[in-house]
Protein backbone atom coordinates (compact mmCIF):
# COMPACT_ATOMS: atom_id res chain seq x y z
CA UNK A 1 0.00 0.00 0.00
CA UNK A 2 1.52 3.25 -0.70
CA UNK A 3 2.51 5.87 1.81
CA UNK A 4 -0.78 8.10 0.01
CA UNK A 5 -3.23 5.36 0.95
CA UNK A 6 -2.13 4.84 4.25
CA UNK A 7 -2.54 8.07 5.26
CA UNK A 8 -6.10 7.99 4.14
CA UNK A 9 -6.52 5.02 6.17
CA UNK A 10 -5.06 6.14 9.17
CA UNK A 11 -6.89 9.42 8.71
CA UNK A 12 -10.29 6.95 8.70
CA UNK A 13 -9.66 5.08 11.29
CA UNK A 14 -8.60 8.14 13.90
CA UNK A 15 -11.83 9.63 12.99
CA UNK A 16 -13.67 6.93 13.37
CA UNK A 17 -12.44 6.34 16.83
CA UNK A 18 -12.66 9.71 17.56
CA UNK A 19 -16.55 10.07 16.55
CA UNK A 20 -16.58 6.81 18.96
CA UNK A 21 -15.21 8.48 21.74
CA UNK A 22 -17.79 11.64 21.52
CA UNK A 23 -20.83 9.91 21.30
CA UNK A 24 -20.35 7.39 24.09
CA UNK A 25 -21.46 7.99 27.18
CA UNK A 26 -20.03 8.01 30.98
CA UNK A 27 -18.99 5.01 32.59
CA UNK A 28 -19.95 4.95 36.42
CA UNK A 29 -16.42 5.71 37.63
CA UNK A 30 -14.95 8.12 35.32
CA UNK A 31 -16.80 10.63 37.85
CA UNK A 32 -14.91 8.78 40.58
CA UNK A 33 -11.17 9.44 38.95
CA UNK A 34 -11.87 12.59 38.29
CA UNK A 35 -12.76 13.53 41.69
CA UNK A 36 -9.24 11.64 42.72
CA UNK A 37 -7.33 14.11 40.35
CA UNK A 38 -8.81 17.35 41.71
CA UNK A 39 -8.30 16.53 44.98
CA UNK A 40 -4.43 15.80 44.35
CA UNK A 41 -4.16 18.95 42.45
CA UNK A 42 -6.19 21.01 44.93
CA UNK A 43 -3.42 19.57 48.00
CA UNK A 44 -0.42 20.11 45.70
CA UNK A 45 -1.24 23.71 43.78
CA UNK A 46 -2.01 24.79 47.60
CA UNK A 47 0.87 23.44 48.82
CA UNK A 48 -1.06 20.85 51.53
CA UNK A 49 -3.43 23.80 52.89
CA UNK A 50 -6.48 22.22 50.68
CA UNK A 51 -6.63 18.51 52.23
CA UNK A 52 -9.70 16.43 51.29
CA UNK A 53 -10.00 12.95 52.36
CA UNK A 54 -11.15 10.59 49.68
CA UNK A 55 -12.14 6.72 50.20
CA UNK A 56 -8.71 5.27 49.53
CA UNK A 57 -6.96 7.65 48.52
CA UNK A 58 -3.74 6.20 49.86
CA UNK A 59 -3.67 3.78 47.42
CA UNK A 60 -3.33 6.07 44.62
CA UNK A 61 -1.38 8.39 43.37
CA UNK A 62 -3.33 9.51 40.38
CA UNK A 63 -0.97 11.78 38.08
CA UNK A 64 -2.71 10.89 34.77
CA UNK A 65 -6.03 11.63 36.95
CA UNK A 66 -5.01 14.95 37.99
CA UNK A 67 -3.30 15.67 34.31
CA UNK A 68 -6.83 14.53 32.87
CA UNK A 69 -8.71 16.64 35.34
CA UNK A 70 -6.66 20.04 34.68
CA UNK A 71 -7.22 19.16 31.10
CA UNK A 72 -11.26 18.96 31.56
CA UNK A 73 -11.54 22.04 33.29
CA UNK A 74 -9.99 23.88 30.70
CA UNK A 75 -13.16 23.59 28.54
CA UNK A 76 -16.59 24.54 29.05
CA UNK A 77 -18.25 22.00 31.96
CA UNK A 78 -20.61 20.56 29.64
CA UNK A 79 -17.91 19.01 27.04
CA UNK A 80 -16.78 17.27 30.42
CA UNK A 81 -17.58 13.98 29.49
CA UNK A 82 -16.00 14.34 25.78
CA UNK A 83 -12.80 15.90 26.50
CA UNK A 84 -12.05 13.14 29.18
CA UNK A 85 -13.18 10.40 26.18
CA UNK A 86 -10.63 11.61 23.91
CA UNK A 87 -7.86 12.02 26.54
CA UNK A 88 -8.40 8.23 26.92
CA UNK A 89 -8.59 7.97 23.29
CA UNK A 90 -5.33 9.46 22.83
CA UNK A 91 -3.27 7.32 25.17
CA UNK A 92 -4.65 4.42 23.92
CA UNK A 93 -3.80 5.39 19.72
CA UNK A 94 -0.36 5.79 21.50
CA UNK A 95 -0.47 2.13 22.97
CA UNK A 96 -1.58 0.81 19.44
CA UNK A 97 1.47 3.29 17.81
CA UNK A 98 3.73 1.60 20.81
CA UNK A 99 3.33 -2.24 20.54
CA UNK A 100 3.24 -1.60 16.45
CA UNK A 101 7.00 0.07 17.26
CA UNK A 102 8.01 -2.97 19.13
CA UNK A 103 6.57 -5.10 16.00
CA UNK A 104 9.16 -3.16 13.66
CA UNK A 105 11.94 -3.24 16.10
CA UNK A 106 11.88 -7.35 17.00
CA UNK A 107 10.87 -7.83 13.46
CA UNK A 108 10.46 -5.52 10.82
CA UNK A 109 8.48 -2.40 9.53
CA UNK A 110 5.71 -4.79 7.62
CA UNK A 111 4.75 -6.30 10.69
CA UNK A 112 4.70 -3.97 13.08
CA UNK A 113 2.24 -2.11 10.60
CA UNK A 114 0.09 -5.27 10.49
CA UNK A 115 -0.42 -5.60 14.64
CA UNK A 116 -1.23 -1.85 14.39
CA UNK A 117 -4.31 -3.00 12.43
CA UNK A 118 -4.73 -5.94 14.49
CA UNK A 119 -5.09 -4.40 17.70
CA UNK A 120 -6.84 -1.26 16.40
CA UNK A 121 -9.82 -3.65 15.82
CA UNK A 122 -9.25 -5.61 18.51
CA UNK A 123 -12.54 -5.71 20.44
CA UNK A 124 -11.48 -6.01 23.81
CA UNK A 125 -9.10 -3.17 23.10
CA UNK A 126 -11.43 -0.83 21.08
CA UNK A 127 -14.09 -0.93 23.46
CA UNK A 128 -12.06 0.44 26.18
CA UNK A 129 -10.02 2.96 24.29
CA UNK A 130 -12.06 6.21 25.16
CA UNK A 131 -14.15 5.28 28.49
CA UNK A 132 -11.76 3.73 30.62
CA UNK A 133 -9.05 6.15 32.46
CA UNK A 134 -7.08 3.08 34.27
CA UNK A 135 -6.36 0.09 32.45
CA UNK A 136 -5.94 1.95 29.13
CA UNK A 137 -2.99 3.95 31.01
CA UNK A 138 -1.50 0.89 32.44
CA UNK A 139 -1.61 -0.83 29.09
CA UNK A 140 -0.34 2.20 27.11
CA UNK A 141 3.08 2.93 30.33
CA UNK A 142 3.89 -1.05 30.01
CA UNK A 143 3.76 -0.96 25.88
CA UNK A 144 5.97 2.42 25.65
CA UNK A 145 7.90 0.56 28.76
CA UNK A 146 8.82 -2.16 26.51
CA UNK A 147 9.54 -0.44 23.65
CA UNK A 148 12.09 2.11 25.19
CA UNK A 149 13.54 -0.84 27.20
CA UNK A 150 14.70 -2.59 23.98
CA UNK A 151 15.91 0.67 22.28
CA UNK A 152 17.79 1.13 25.44
CA UNK A 153 19.73 -1.87 24.85
CA UNK A 154 20.81 -0.90 21.44
CA UNK A 155 21.37 2.53 21.87
CA UNK A 156 22.84 2.74 25.63
CA UNK A 157 26.21 4.66 24.12
CA UNK A 158 23.81 7.53 23.06
CA UNK A 159 23.89 10.22 25.94
CA UNK A 160 21.29 12.48 24.71
CA UNK A 161 19.07 9.66 23.70
CA UNK A 162 19.81 7.42 26.79
CA UNK A 163 19.05 10.52 29.31
CA UNK A 164 15.56 10.88 27.79
CA UNK A 165 15.25 7.27 27.52
CA UNK A 166 15.47 7.14 31.63
CA UNK A 167 13.58 9.87 32.52
CA UNK A 168 10.83 8.92 30.32
CA UNK A 169 10.73 4.90 31.64
CA UNK A 170 10.65 6.73 35.33
CA UNK A 171 7.68 8.70 33.99
CA UNK A 172 6.01 5.89 32.68
CA UNK A 173 6.69 3.64 35.68
CA UNK A 174 5.07 6.01 37.70
CA UNK A 175 1.87 7.08 35.54
CA UNK A 176 1.17 3.22 35.92
CA UNK A 177 2.50 2.54 39.69
CA UNK A 178 -0.15 5.58 40.91
CA UNK A 179 -3.15 3.76 39.54
CA UNK A 180 -2.19 0.23 40.46
CA UNK A 181 0.67 0.08 43.04
CA UNK A 182 1.44 -3.72 42.08
CA UNK A 183 2.14 -2.54 38.17
CA UNK A 184 5.77 -3.27 38.33
CA UNK A 185 4.79 -6.89 38.80
CA UNK A 186 3.74 -7.18 35.92
CA UNK A 187 6.92 -6.34 34.23
CA UNK A 188 8.54 -9.18 35.52
CA UNK A 189 8.74 -11.30 32.02
CA UNK A 190 10.56 -7.90 30.76
CA UNK A 191 12.91 -7.92 33.69
CA UNK A 192 14.19 -11.42 33.57
CA UNK A 193 14.31 -10.99 29.55
CA UNK A 194 16.77 -7.59 30.08
CA UNK A 195 18.61 -9.78 32.58
CA UNK A 196 19.55 -12.44 30.75
CA UNK A 197 19.77 -10.33 27.62
CA UNK A 198 22.50 -8.15 29.20
CA UNK A 199 24.00 -10.91 31.56
CA UNK A 200 24.25 -13.97 30.05
CA UNK A 201 23.05 -13.98 25.95
CA UNK A 202 23.94 -10.46 24.37
CA UNK A 203 22.33 -10.96 21.35
CA UNK A 204 20.39 -7.75 21.25
CA UNK A 205 22.46 -5.29 23.13
CA UNK A 206 25.55 -2.90 21.36
CA UNK A 207 28.91 -4.41 21.05
CA UNK A 208 29.87 -1.10 23.28
CA UNK A 209 27.21 -1.97 26.18
CA UNK A 210 28.55 -1.66 29.44
CA UNK A 211 27.18 -3.41 32.48
CA UNK A 212 28.06 -0.90 35.13
CA UNK A 213 26.55 2.26 33.22
CA UNK A 214 23.66 0.11 33.07
CA UNK A 215 23.45 -0.15 36.87
CA UNK A 216 23.64 3.34 37.20
CA UNK A 217 21.22 4.03 34.76
CA UNK A 218 19.05 1.44 36.57
CA UNK A 219 19.32 4.05 39.58
CA UNK A 220 18.90 7.27 37.53
CA UNK A 221 15.47 5.62 36.12
CA UNK A 222 14.49 4.87 39.97
CA UNK A 223 15.29 8.29 41.45
CA UNK A 224 12.96 9.68 38.59
CA UNK A 225 10.12 7.18 39.42
CA UNK A 226 10.22 7.53 43.09
CA UNK A 227 10.59 11.17 42.95
CA UNK A 228 7.54 11.92 40.52
CA UNK A 229 5.17 9.24 42.37
CA UNK A 230 5.66 10.48 45.68
CA UNK A 231 5.41 14.00 44.18
CA UNK A 232 1.67 13.09 43.29
CA UNK A 233 1.13 10.52 46.21
CA UNK A 234 0.01 13.21 49.04
CA UNK A 235 -0.59 10.26 51.47
CA UNK A 236 2.97 9.70 51.92
CA UNK A 237 4.17 12.85 52.15
CA UNK A 238 4.60 12.44 55.95
CA UNK A 239 7.06 9.94 55.35
CA UNK A 240 8.25 9.09 52.35
CA UNK A 241 10.21 6.67 53.02
CA UNK A 242 8.49 4.37 54.69
CA UNK A 243 4.86 4.89 53.58
CA UNK A 244 4.85 4.14 49.92
CA UNK A 245 6.39 0.43 50.50
CA UNK A 246 3.49 0.09 53.14
CA UNK A 247 0.57 1.02 51.54
CA UNK A 248 2.15 -1.05 48.90
CA UNK A 249 1.88 -4.34 50.70
CA UNK A 250 -1.55 -3.58 51.71
CA UNK A 251 -2.66 -4.03 48.66
CA UNK A 252 -1.60 -7.30 48.12
CA UNK A 253 -4.75 -8.39 50.50
CA UNK A 254 -8.17 -8.52 49.08
CA UNK A 255 -9.65 -6.25 52.11
CA UNK A 256 -8.08 -2.46 53.04
CA UNK A 257 -9.50 0.13 54.78
CA UNK A 258 -13.00 -1.71 54.85
CA UNK A 259 -13.61 -1.98 50.73
CA UNK A 260 -12.67 -5.10 48.76
CA UNK A 261 -10.28 -4.90 45.63
CA UNK A 262 -12.60 -4.82 42.68
CA UNK A 263 -16.19 -6.39 43.01
CA UNK A 264 -16.12 -9.54 45.34
CA UNK A 265 -17.86 -11.59 42.52
CA UNK A 266 -17.58 -13.10 39.03
CA UNK A 267 -18.57 -14.88 36.77
CA UNK A 268 -17.42 -17.37 33.73
CA UNK A 269 -19.65 -20.21 32.07
CA UNK A 270 -22.93 -19.11 33.90
CA UNK A 271 -21.18 -19.90 37.17
CA UNK A 272 -21.02 -17.44 39.77
CA UNK A 273 -17.56 -17.40 42.01
CA UNK A 274 -15.44 -15.22 44.38
CA UNK A 275 -13.10 -12.88 42.79
CA UNK A 276 -10.24 -13.96 44.84
CA UNK A 277 -11.24 -17.60 43.55
CA UNK A 278 -10.89 -17.51 40.12
CA UNK A 279 -10.35 -20.56 38.02
CA UNK A 280 -7.22 -20.92 37.46
CA UNK A 281 -7.55 -20.89 33.63
CA UNK A 282 -9.69 -18.33 33.66
CA UNK A 283 -7.62 -15.50 32.16
CA UNK A 284 -6.99 -18.48 28.92
CA UNK A 285 -10.64 -18.76 28.80
CA UNK A 286 -11.43 -15.29 28.74
CA UNK A 287 -9.14 -14.79 25.94
CA UNK A 288 -10.45 -17.49 23.87
CA UNK A 289 -14.24 -16.63 24.17
CA UNK A 290 -13.69 -12.90 23.63
CA UNK A 291 -11.26 -13.30 20.40
CA UNK A 292 -12.47 -12.89 17.35
CA UNK A 293 -11.99 -16.14 15.21
CA UNK A 294 -9.08 -15.20 13.06
CA UNK A 295 -7.14 -14.26 15.67
CA UNK A 296 -7.67 -17.77 17.32
CA UNK A 297 -6.84 -19.28 13.58
CA UNK A 298 -4.14 -16.97 13.16
CA UNK A 299 -2.44 -19.08 16.03
CA UNK A 300 -3.06 -22.01 15.12
CA UNK A 301 -1.78 -21.46 11.49
CA UNK A 302 1.10 -19.91 13.55
CA UNK A 303 1.97 -23.71 15.30
CA UNK A 304 1.57 -25.40 12.02
CA UNK A 305 3.76 -23.14 9.86
CA UNK A 306 6.60 -22.67 12.95
CA UNK A 307 6.98 -26.64 12.83
CA UNK A 308 7.16 -26.75 9.43
CA UNK A 309 8.66 -23.70 8.26
CA UNK A 310 10.81 -22.61 10.81
CA UNK A 311 13.71 -21.70 8.40
CA UNK A 312 11.59 -18.55 7.08
CA UNK A 313 11.38 -17.09 9.96
CA UNK A 314 14.94 -17.97 10.65
CA UNK A 315 16.21 -16.40 7.62
CA UNK A 316 13.26 -13.35 7.58
CA UNK A 317 14.32 -12.16 11.45
CA UNK A 318 17.47 -12.14 13.37
CA UNK A 319 17.04 -14.56 16.65
CA UNK A 320 13.84 -15.39 16.05
CA UNK A 321 13.12 -18.37 18.69
CA UNK A 322 15.02 -15.92 21.24
CA UNK A 323 12.29 -13.33 20.66
CA UNK A 324 9.76 -15.65 20.24
CA UNK A 325 10.55 -17.36 24.14
CA UNK A 326 10.07 -13.72 25.35
CA UNK A 327 6.66 -12.70 23.58
CA UNK A 328 5.05 -16.53 24.49
CA UNK A 329 6.18 -15.79 28.14
CA UNK A 330 4.58 -12.22 27.63
CA UNK A 331 1.19 -13.67 27.07
CA UNK A 332 1.31 -16.31 29.49
CA UNK A 333 2.39 -14.35 32.70
CA UNK A 334 -1.29 -13.04 33.14
CA UNK A 335 -2.21 -16.53 33.35
CA UNK A 336 0.55 -18.03 35.35
CA UNK A 337 0.47 -15.35 37.72
CA UNK A 338 -3.56 -16.30 38.34
CA UNK A 339 -2.20 -19.62 38.73
CA UNK A 340 0.42 -19.27 40.98
CA UNK A 341 -0.81 -16.58 43.21
CA UNK A 342 -4.72 -15.90 43.02
CA UNK A 343 -5.83 -12.27 43.04
CA UNK A 344 -9.09 -10.78 42.93
CA UNK A 345 -10.25 -10.83 38.87
CA UNK A 346 -13.01 -8.18 38.10
CA UNK A 347 -15.05 -6.80 34.90
CA UNK A 348 -13.92 -9.76 32.59
CA UNK A 349 -9.44 -8.82 32.46
CA UNK A 350 -9.26 -5.69 33.64
CA UNK A 351 -6.11 -6.47 35.64
CA UNK A 352 -4.66 -7.52 32.70
CA UNK A 353 -5.52 -5.31 30.22
CA UNK A 354 -2.02 -4.24 29.60
CA UNK A 355 -1.81 -8.15 28.17
CA UNK A 356 -3.77 -7.44 24.89
CA UNK A 357 -1.56 -5.60 22.76
CA UNK A 358 0.96 -8.64 23.09
CA UNK A 359 -1.61 -11.23 21.91
CA UNK A 360 -2.07 -9.37 18.53
CA UNK A 361 2.14 -9.76 17.69
CA UNK A 362 1.69 -13.21 16.78
CA UNK A 363 -1.21 -13.13 14.46
CA UNK A 364 0.72 -10.32 13.09
CA UNK A 365 3.52 -12.63 12.03
CA UNK A 366 1.44 -14.96 10.99
CA UNK A 367 -0.68 -12.68 8.68
CA UNK A 368 3.08 -11.16 7.61
CA UNK A 369 4.38 -14.68 6.24
CA UNK A 370 0.73 -15.50 4.46
CA UNK A 371 1.34 -11.86 2.89
CA UNK A 372 4.69 -12.68 1.85
CA UNK A 373 3.80 -16.41 0.29
CA UNK A 374 0.68 -15.41 -1.31
CA UNK A 375 2.13 -16.32 -4.93
CA UNK A 376 3.20 -19.90 -3.77
CA UNK A 377 -0.11 -20.02 -2.42
CA UNK A 378 -2.21 -18.78 -5.00
CA UNK A 379 -0.01 -21.08 -7.62
CA UNK A 380 -0.65 -24.30 -5.48
CA UNK A 381 -4.21 -23.61 -6.06
CA UNK A 382 -3.78 -22.47 -9.46
CA UNK A 383 -2.24 -26.06 -10.58
CA UNK A 384 -4.84 -27.90 -9.00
Amino acid sequence: MSSGKQKILLFFLFSFSIYCSIIIGQSWDEGFHLKQGKITLDYILSLGRIDNSFVGREYYAPIYWSFQYFLVEIFPSKYQVEISHLSNLTFSLCTIIGVAKIGKELFNKQVGKIIFLILFFYPIFFGHMSFNPKDTILAFSHVWITYLSFRYLKKQNEKEKITKYLFYLGLLAALATGIQLIFLASMLPLFLFLFLEIFIYKKIVNSQFKVKKFLYDLIKAFLFFYIIIVLFWIDTHSNILTLPFKFIAETFTNEFTGFKTGWPYNMLNENYFYSIEAPKNYFFIYIFYKSPEYILLCYLLFFIIYLKKNHFFKKEFSYFNYKLLFLFFLIIYPGLALYINPYPVYDGIRLFYWSVPYLCIIPGITIYYLIKNINYFSSKVYYR
